[in-house]
């Protein structure tokens, strides 16, 4: 949940841990049945009572292994995804061309994380600006805003995807490739919809 709040649902870890305690609970019953017999039936009740507790034993042991290979099963890969996206961020602060391999890897190990894919296309769109070329620059605003749309398709109904997709076709669209007008004052209309009187998005639908 730390890590990928949106990925791994804080239900889905309050049951697992809670399963725990049924594990664990099994480990720790004392004997105090065998205590309360009769001492004829002591001896006999005391060796059955070691022998469910041993079978016990095991099959909690069991269970308590497959917990943990479940729950690690579940958390590897954002662990690893979030800890690419962190590489990713330290090297765009150095410059080095080699974050968007970062970003990249992170968005292939969390797919269905909508801020990877969202800072992937922040990150080529800041790379597509300050580009010359300008077959280049297109290519590079292309695979920025397919990067984004596929963060508002994950998460339709936040505003933000949609904002800073509108201002990535707003720059596209300043560049010259007019026909992205459309597309940019939909997406800061979607935008106000879905944050109303929000003055940030205001301000950059007004300007």
């Amino acid at each position: 949940i730390f890590f990928n709040l949106s990925t791994i649902s804080p239900e889905l870890v309050f049951w697992l841990t809670l399963s725990f305690v049924v594990v664990f609970g099994r480990l720790t019953i004392g004997n105090e049945t065998g205590r309360r017999t009769e001492s004829d039936d002591l001896t006999r009740l005391e060796g059955t009572y070691k022998s469910v507790t041993k079978t016990r034993r095991y099959v909690s042991a069991g269970c308590a292994l497959l917990l943990i290979l479940t729950g690690f099963g579940i958390t590897i890969m954002p662990f690893l995804a979030d800890m690419y996206f962190e590489k990713g961020r330290n090297l765009e602060a150095r410059h080095n061309q080699q974050a968007i391999l970062a970003y990249d890897k992170a968005v292939k190990l969390a797919p269905g994380e909508a801020f990877y894919w969202h800072y992937l296309g922040v990150y080529e769109y800041s790379v597509a600006r300050g580009t010359k070329e300008e077959a280049l620059k297109t290519d590079i605003l292309t695979l920025s805003t397919s990067a984004m749309e596929k963060a508002r398709e994950l998460e339709p109904y936040l505003s933000y995807w949609n904002d800073g997709l509108a201002d990535v076709y707003t720059y596209w669209a300043k560049t010259g490739t007019t026909d992205k007008w459309p597309t940019a004052l939909s997406l800061y209309d979607r935008a106000s919809q879905l944050f109303p009187d929000n003055a940030v998005i205001l301000n950059k639908w007004s300007l």
